[in-house]
């Protein structure tokens, strides 16, 4: 089967964990199955395929990439089997931090360019430079191409031009980038979904990577924040 485009494989991850919302006692079920909380569950998106390409019933979790993108499932039968939906890649197994998934990061959000009528408030120049679309007159942040000083950071690796926050109540993401749950303690690097969530229940945050040292997906940018 070819690789279903990550487009296909979040859409498929939100109707099997919305068949989890349909009957919840679901999540108690196999909470005791696995011997996890089902806050636990409920932290690693599990969801559940009713009927998959072989006739079976299977649990359903999230494998993801640095940025918490959905980009594989992996499927664990009733007897405890495990496989991945066809089609999808292999990735990391963890809890991602929603709310800052939830909060715009200034990468996505929709920019102007300056012009002579509206300068950059930085370098006060006319091209090249951005500010939030229909916020010039009170911008929380721009973006110049031409003054590096003084700015938070670089917008992205991939967009020209540094960020300057001008009004930090207003910013729409503090704290880190990165898609795990904060944690005073050191992250683990576990194998599995049960094992994330059983750290999860333990109060650690912990990244599942499949098959340990013999599946070999790098997980230095998704720690790279922690």
């Amino acid at each position: 089967m070819a690789k279903m485009s990550k487009k296909d494989v979040s859409e498929l991850h939100e109707v099997f964990t919305h068949n989890m919302t349909m009957f919840p006692a679901l999540f108690g079920k196999l909470a005791d199955q696995l011997g996890v909380s089902v806050a636990s569950l409920h932290a690693v998106d599990v969801g559940i395929y009713p009927v998959d390409e072989l006739g079976n019933c299977a649990w359903t979790f999230p494998e993801r990439d640095d940025e918490g993108n959905v980009i594989g499932l992996s499927k664990r039968l009733m007897d405890g089997a495990k496989y991945m939906v066809k089609g999808s890649e292999r990735g990391l197994t963890y809890a991602v931090n929603h709310e800052q998934q939830q909060s715009a990061p200034y990468e996505k959000r929709e920019w102007a360019r300056v012009s002579v009528d509206k300068p950059c408030r930085i370098c006060s120049k006319s091209d090249g430079c951005m500010y939030p679309e229909g916020e010039y007159d009170n911008p929380n942040a721009v973006v110049c191409v031409h003054v590096s000083e003084g700015s938070d950071r670089p917008l992205s690796d991939n967009a020209p031009g540094y960020l300057h926050i001008i009004d930090k109540q207003r910013a729409p993401r503090t704290g880190t980038n990165s898609p795990l749950l904060p944690s005073p303690h050191p992250v683990l690097i576990v194998e599995g979904a049960s094992d994330v969530c059983t750290a999860f229940d333990l109060g650690f945050v912990a990244v599942g990577q499949a098959y340990g040292p013999r599946w070999r997906y790098s997980v230095d940018r998704a720690l790279w924040w922690a």
